[in-house]
């Protein structure tokens, strides 16, 4: 549009200097005739003043339309400026919200990028969590399979020592005479008997040691 009216103007322009040269022309020509006439003294005088009025007439028609174009275009002119000041304006503001937008989208593209790590955090951490009652739920088993080993150890080591002090305090029946046996038996019976212990763990234990030397080959 701002193209098109230049070059409009431009065209009036070139339109008006264009008249005013043939007018001039014309006058001048009209002016050359009338002194040849005048020279000659003929009627042809008188037409061609009549003809120079109405030239005159006509030229003053086209300086008052020259004048109106002129401020046609000086009007034309200053809608143009404005306008131009216009496009200006809606340029720097198409520039204002070109820089926004591209802002906001970095700031956008930001929240996106913690809002991924946030996500990918927040999995590492329920992943860590799940792996964290695993184990603790797999180290409670162990504790109680553990325990329960150790209580069937020590309830083994336990049922074991009895049998063992049995074994060593019954070799010396072993090797012994005959009449020697009652006295060794005596001995033994008297230590381990259960009534002897001063404490009920050590009655229980002696009992359990006992009953094992009882149970062995050598006592019989």
């Amino acid at each position: 549009f701002l193209l098109l009216v230049g070059s409009l103007c431009a065209a009036w322009q070139a339109s008006i200097k264009k008249q005013k040269r043939e007018h001039q022309d014309a006058m001048e020509a009209l002016v050359s005739e009338v002194t040849t006439a005048r020279e000659k003294d003929s009627p042809e005088v008188w037409r061609l003043l009549e003809e120079i009025d109405e030239k005159e007439t006509e030229v003053t028609e086209q300086m008052q339309r020259r004048a109106e174009l002129q401020e046609l275009l000086a009007t034309m002119e200053e809608e143009l400026s404005s306008t131009r000041k216009d496009l200006k304006a809606s340029q720097q503001r198409a520039d204002q919200w070109r820089r926004l937008k591209d802002e906001k989208e970095r700031e956008l593209f930001a929240q996106i990028r913690k809002r991924e790590d946030a996500e990918r955090e927040a999995s590492f951490l329920r992943q860590s969590a799940w792996l964290a009652d695993r184990t603790a739920r797999e180290n409670v088993a162990l504790k109680k399979q553990l325990q329960k080993a150790e209580a069937t150890a020590a309830s083994r080591a336990a049922g074991a020592l009895p049998k063992q002090i049995a074994e060593m305090e019954c070799s010396p029946l072993r090797c012994c005479r005959g009449d020697a046996r009652p006295t060794i038996k005596k001995k033994l019976m008297m230590k381990w008997h259960p009534d002897k212990q001063p404490t009920a763990e050590h009655v229980e234990f002696a009992t359990q040691v006992m009953q094992a030397m009882q149970n062995q080959p050598e006592w019989e």
